[in-house]
């Protein structure tokens, strides 16, 4: 029989929780999930769940941004047609080595090259974010729902939350769309009551 007194006096805490596997980097690296869910199922229920609505409207706002980032493309994209015309016209002129016309072009166009060339980066790093981020959400429904209890659950399922870039790239961004395979809820019966927000996944001891 457990001696509480002597217990407390080793600091120790009844019921005892059972510390569940970790992922390691490389499996994080390798799912494509973030970094700050190494420990993800010894962290509790409430906390995912907040983290699953923050890492839904980020997403949503990422959508927003990459839509400015295409029109703003598209306009740029027009603008170095317009000069690239400009100076393939300005350079079959005979005054084209003194011409500071031309010059004004080629400078224009070089900082609007450079600008159209960081939105399109700015935009495949916004895409790739989101893709992370809807990979993430995803293992975490499924964590939430108890469908997996291990990393090595995790791990062996991979595929059923991993999304790619062309997924959303045929959908537009739009994550109620994406073309993966969303993680099933629960299903009745799995289990009699859901454990509480704040504890973590395994209460057992």
């Amino acid at each position: 029989m457990l001696d509480k007194q002597s217990s407390f006096g080793r600091f120790m805490v009844w019921p005892f929780k059972k510390i569940k596997e970790d992922f390691n980097s490389n499996q994080l690296a390798e799912m494509g999930i973030l970094p700050e869910y190494r420990t993800a199922f010894n962290m509790g229920r409430g906390k995912l769940k907040k983290d699953v609505k923050r890492h839904s409207a980020e997403i949503t706002e990422n959508i927003i941004r990459t839509r400015e980032l295409e029109q703003k493309i598209d306009n740029l994209g027009i603008e170095r047609k317009r000069l690239n015309a400009a100076r393939d016209r300005l350079l079959e002129r005979s005054d084209a080595e003194t011409s500071i016309e031309l010059r004004d072009v080629v400078s224009d166009l070089k900082v609007t090259t450079t600008q159209f060339e960081r939105f399109v980066t700015d935009k495949q790093k916004t895409k790739m974010r989101n893709v992370e981020l809807d990979v993430t959400i995803n293992l975490l429904n499924g964590i939430i729902s108890k469908r997996y209890k291990t990393v090595n659950d995790a791990v062996k399922n991979v595929n059923d939350y991993r999304a790619t870039l062309d997924d959303w790239e045929m959908d537009k961004l739009a994550p109620e769309d994406a073309i993966i395979n969303k993680i099933p809820e629960k299903k009745t019966g799995d289990s009699k009551d859901d454990s509480s927000d704040s504890d973590s996944f395994d209460a057992e001891a």
